[in-house]
């Protein structure tokens, strides 16, 4: 219960990180002088963002489910839906390091950026987007760990069961 709680907690932190990403994203304006190939990056970054908010939202469903599933002794069921956690958590660490490729991509092009406050704000949210980066890659860790605790308890859970039968 404390690790799901957990898992949980920190996925609000991950969707929230990446809410404020969005906002700043749509809210702000592109600078005067933007070099094609930044803007391209900055747009592309933005979709991998988005498709790692679905598959984080994906993810503690299936959590929540695995979770349940377990209190009704299903346990084929939640060991499914933790499998299928486990693939959203791949996904999750995949397109973070497809999101890294964009932050690069427009790391070269800052050269590009004509205004000096322009280029330094470009750095800083650069320098803002690897950090959430990291987070989201020690985030997948730890939900793997997650993961791989609750396959061990039902395995063991399971094993009482069959040795209190005989």
């Amino acid at each position: 219960r404390r690790t799901t709680r957990r898992a949980l907690y920190i996925s609000a932190i991950v969707i929230l990180a990446l809410a404020g990403y969005f906002v700043y994203r749509y809210v702000a304006a592109m600078p005067i002088g933007m070099p094609e190939q930044f803007a391209d990056a900055r747009a592309k970054g933005g979709v991998i963002s988005e498709d790692i908010v679905r598959v984080s939202e994906d993810l503690k469903g299936d959590i929540a489910r695995a979770n349940e599933l377990d209190k009704q002794w299903k346990y084929r069921e939640a060991s499914e839906a933790t499998a299928a956690a486990s693939v959203k958590v791949g996904e999750i660490r995949t397109r973070a390091l497809e999101l890294a490729g964009e932050l690069e991509r427009m790391t070269e092009a800052m050269s590009g950026i004509r205004s000096t406050e322009a280029r330094a704000a470009a750095s800083e949210a650069i320098g803002k987007r690897l950090e959430m980066i990291q987070h989201l890659i020690t985030y997948s860790e730890k939900t793997t760990d997650l993961l791989v605790v609750k396959r061990d308890l039902r395995t063991s859970h399971v094993l009482r069961l069959i040795n209190l039968a005989f």
